[in-house]
């Protein structure tokens, strides 16, 4: 995933990759408004659950492409939902500990945890 991409860049490039879209096509495939398409890709508005299905099935999605829509949400939103529902104790301290800490880690710091992290989702990959 990219670092810089943000929400309003990901949707704005699924309209044009199913055939140059423009807002006002997109939100009528949504079912919503255009100002309130508008106000989603400004960031004045959340992206709910709901609209997120509706993306989903509308532009045929895989399930990278959801988990990217999802996270770019997430990072818009400045919210998180973490299930624990499959993770193991040591995970969920894991996970725990990195959020309590993570405004005291320095660059350098979070460059090599998001190496790892790259690198682990690679290796499970192949």
């Amino acid at each position: 995933m990219q670092s810089n991409q943000t929400l309003s860049k990901y949707l704005k490039q699924l309209r044009l990759n199913h055939n140059d879209e423009r807002l006002i096509d997109m939100a009528s495939k949504l079912d919503i408004s255009q100002s309130f398409l508008s106000a989603i890709e400004s960031g004045k508005r959340n992206l709910s659950d709901k609209l997120v299905n509706k993306i989903v099935k509308a532009y045929r999605l895989n399930d990278e492409e959801l988990n990217q829509l999802i996270h770019l949400r997430d990072l818009a939103s400045n919210k998180l939902h973490i299930d624990f529902d499959n993770f193991e104790n040591e995970q969920k301290e894991v996970v725990v500990q990195f959020l309590s800490n993570v405004k005291d880690l320095d660059k350098k710091s979070l460059k090599k945890i998001n190496l790892i992290i790259e690198e682990n989702k690679n290796d499970s990959h192949k």
